[in-house]
């Protein structure tokens, strides 16, 4: 389940990308998309910055641990809204687990917050 549409913006350490919030996801219900799925934006542009990153070797990452989310904003994000979704390294990974934060804006507001432990697969 692809959620981000596009790369924004790209550096060494961050991404952003844009998504729309479409009536043929999985995880719109008739009210919209919950902000519970929000953090799942964040953890596909961790792995887009992943592979950003990676060159042309090709890694598995698993989310191993989501902390800190903060959503704000109604309970629901309506079909059709653009949000802009970044995630930023918090450092080297070590022992093969990287820290990242990351968030999704609507409108330019903050609207979910997240730190992500993700562990890379070595290869």
């Amino acid at each position: 389940m692809l959620l981000l549409d596009s790369i924004i913006d790209q550096g060494p350490d961050c991404v952003r990308c844009q998504a729309s919030v479409r009536a043929d996801c999985p995880l719109v219900d008739p009210h919209g998309m919950p902000a519970w799925a929000l953090p799942e934006h964040i953890a596909q542009a961790a792995a887009v910055l992943r592979g950003l990153a990676g060159g042309d070797t090709q890694r598995t990452g698993y989310l191993a641990a989501l902390s800190e989310v903060s959503l704000s904003g109604p309970e629901h994000v309506p079909v059709g809204a653009l949000l802009e979704v970044s995630a930023r390294r918090c450092g080297p990974a070590r022992d093969s687990m990287a820290l990242l934060e990351g968030e999704v804006r609507r409108g330019g507001q903050v609207i979910c917050l997240a730190r992500l432990v993700v562990k890379e697969d070595p290869g």
